[in-house]
């Protein structure tokens, strides 16, 4: 591949990271601790264990009304809000308010602050890898690595729209892009998935994916069924990892009509294989 923007944690698109499978971790059980940032505490999504740390995740709640200006020595680095509002300024001097369903994917060692931070903010943070530097201020020297970094990075901005929902896989779900894909030379596509109004028993049937997928359920609730294992219950605060390839086959169904979850693909979104269930896989 050319003019790619090579990553701390050594993968690309055509080399990607290995995912593992993981439990449900239910975040309404994790507890709450000091993250690297003063002004939000988080619980863990455990997907630095199903990445070997080159991936992390955590639920994060404001615990002061702003923070200081901060560049991050990151690879990827990405907020979904989940519910309160925050505003978040750049280097650029664009400043966006980000609410319920906003998401901000964040250059490597760029500049930015939060401000205005609700009482009731409250959002998933992923980036990779799982452990990071911070460079604070807004004059404070940036390390070497920011020469081999674009200088025209910027960052996106998302907001839930009603036209940005379009038809994708499954004809039972609805998919919102969260514009990763370019911004990670194809690493990582994000997407937020919705059941289309109605409950949907049937399910996907038995597949596989040539890409491992991490997701993290908003709303409602599905099954998930991974090869031989036991049904597991996906509910509101529930985060799940599935590996890639026909070792990972799995099924969801019960789905109820409010379903909704934030899923990562590693890498970018390619494709699903149906198969015929695992002998002995439950039902």
């Amino acid at each position: 591949m050319t003019n790619v923007t090579p990553w701390i944690t050594g993968w690309d698109l055509e080399n990607p990271i290995s995912i593992k499978v993981s439990n449900s971790a239910p975040l309404l059980e994790a507890k709450w601790e000091a993250g690297p940032t003063p002004y939000f505490e988080r619980r863990s999504l455990s997907l630095d264990e199903a990445a070997e740390g080159k991936l992390g995740g955590s639920h994060v709640r404001g615990t002061a009304a702003e923070g200081e200006w901060q560049a991050d020595d990151v690879d990827f680095n990405m907020f979904y809000v989940i519910k309160g509002s925050v505003q978040i300024e750049f280097e650029d001097g664009s400043s966006h308010e980000l609410v319920a369903d906003s998401s901000a994917v964040l250059p490597a060692l760029y500049r930015y602050r939060f401000t205005k931070i609700s009482d009731d903010f409250e959002a998933l943070h992923f980036f990779a890898p799982d452990a990071y530097d911070i460079v604070w201020g807004k004059d404070t020297a940036l390390p070497e690595r920011v020469k081999t970094l674009n200088p025209n990075r910027s960052p996106g901005i998302s907001h839930e729209e009603e036209e940005a929902w379009e038809d994708g896989l499954r004809e039972f779900f609805e998919y919102r892009d969260l514009g990763t894909l370019e911004k990670t030379d194809g690493r990582l596509y994000v997407h937020v998935i919705r059941t289309t109004g109605q409950p949907y028993e049937e399910g996907t049937g038995w597949h596989y994916h040539s890409w491992a997928q991490c997701f993290f359920v908003l709303d409602g609730h599905a099954d998930l069924r991974v090869e031989t294992g036991a049904r597991i219950a996906l509910s509101a605060g529930d985060a799940c990892c599935i590996g890639s390839g026909p070792t990972n086959r799995h099924f969801v169904d019960r789905a109820t009509a409010d379903y909704k979850l934030v899923e990562l693909c590693v890498p970018g979104w390619k494709d699903a294989t149906p198969v015929e269930a695992p002998e002995g896989a439950s039902r």
